[in-house]
């Protein structure tokens, strides 16, 4: 006899409590993106938890920093030529 698994609530994702080791690691990425400011790691820790139960709530926010970041560095990129011509 198999085991019964129970069933997933609507909208999950399966990921409802993900690895300790997954958390340390994301919530030490955000640590890192704050520039190592300390004590934000209860909120660094939640923040991880939090993505990784949902990515694909999360996985759009991210890709709309990153491609602001990718902007902002073209737009100054664009403004140092004009500034420093060669």
């Amino acid at each position: 006899m198999k085991p019964h698994k129970p069933a997933q609530q609507p909208g999950s994702n399966g990921n409802q409590n993900p690895e300790p080791k997954k958390i340390q690691h994301r919530s030490f990425e955000l640590y890192l993106n704050r520039g190592s400011v300390l004590g934000h790691d209860l909120d660094d820790w939640l923040r991880a938890a939090r993505e990784l139960r949902a990515p694909d709530e999360a996985a759009p926010v991210k890709l709309v920093l990153e491609r602001t970041v990718i902007l902002l560095a073209l737009a100054l990129l664009a403004i140092g030529g004009l500034w420093f011509p060669d």
